[in-house]
């Protein structure tokens, strides 16, 4: 009976012992199921982090995509403002390479006050040579101009211009006096040499320039308008305006007023009597 009963005993321990670590396993299963779900949301997880790193090619695709775009239109915009700055240099360039230039004019004398202002009587004159105002115009002379171009700075140069004129003139009265047939016509040569200053005028008027100087005016022969006197060196006085031809930079035509005078009296060795002329000329010249 304590055999049985030892026995019994021992199977029952033994059942509770195979239980317990079939318990032990089931909870171990249960324990390792998770994992294959952690593992799957781990995959998950790196299936979504490839799609982000997806986008991130995509958004950095776009990104580098739109920089080049971008750095195309800057590339472009660059260009074209070097092509701007390529013109204005090579613009300059031709501007300063071409220093000398070659013309012809012709023009026609005016009768009347050259000075606007009234020295004598402290006055201004609202009729003469820069208002083309005069009692009259008359002869004509045509003229072969060359000049040359010392310095530029920008838009402003500084030239010597010579011009040999053949004139004529053929009038019963001077500025002066009235004259005799013999007297009153006459063809003569008028040489000068001008230092002039010049400027080209800025944005839409730039085909536009002007210019103005001071030298020495040499008459060979009598100047019937000039009469009584006879002084052949005076001083000179040139205004001009031109406008370029075209897209030409080399060909412009002008429109000069020229003056010769005794500077006051200064080269009449006669007397204080400012002796002068002025004419009006139309011309063109070329650049090379």
């Amino acid at each position: 009976m304590f055999k049985a009963i030892s026995s019994f005993l021992v199977f029952a321990s033994c059942s509770c012992f195979v239980e317990v670590l079939c318990s032990g396993s089931v909870r171990a299963e249960e324990l390792r199921l998770p994992r294959p779900q952690l593992t799957s949301k781990y995959k998950s997880k790196a299936i979504k982090t490839s799609w982000q790193y997806s986008d991130d090619i995509q958004f950095y695709g776009n990104y580098s995509l739109a920089k080049s775009v971008i750095g195309s239109q800057f590339a472009g915009y660059r260009s074209l403002a070097s092509g701007h700055d390529g013109q204005a240099r090579a613009k300059g360039h031709l501007i300063s390479r071409n220093d000398e230039a070659l013309g012809g004019s012709l023009g026609v004398f005016h009768f009347g006050y050259y000075s606007i202002y009234d020295a004598e009587n402290s006055s201004w004159r609202s009729c003469n040579a820069w208002t083309l105002c005069g009692d009259k115009i008359f002869g004509f002379i045509g003229s072969f101009d060359y000049v040359k171009r010392f310095y530029r700075a920008s838009d402003i140069s500084f030239d010597l211009d010579v011009q040999i004129g053949l004139g004529y003139q053929s009038i019963s009265k001077s500025w002066y006096r009235s004259l005799d047939e013999s007297e009153g016509e006459n063809v003569f040569v008028l040489a000068s040499i001008v230092p002039m200053a010049r400027y080209r005028l800025p944005h839409h008027l730039d085909k536009f320039s002007i210019g103005a100087g001071v030298g020495a005016s040499l008459a060979l022969g009598r100047i019937p308008y000039e009469r009584p006197y006879n002084v052949p060196l005076m001083m000179a006085i040139n205004a001009e305006i031109a406008y370029q031809i075209g897209e030409d930079i080399g060909q412009e035509v002008y429109l000069s007023l020229r003056h010769r005078c005794a500077a006051f009296g200064i080269f009449n060795i006669v007397d204080d009597s400012q002796v002068g002329s002025q004419w009006y000329q139309i011309g063109f010249r070329k650049w090379f």
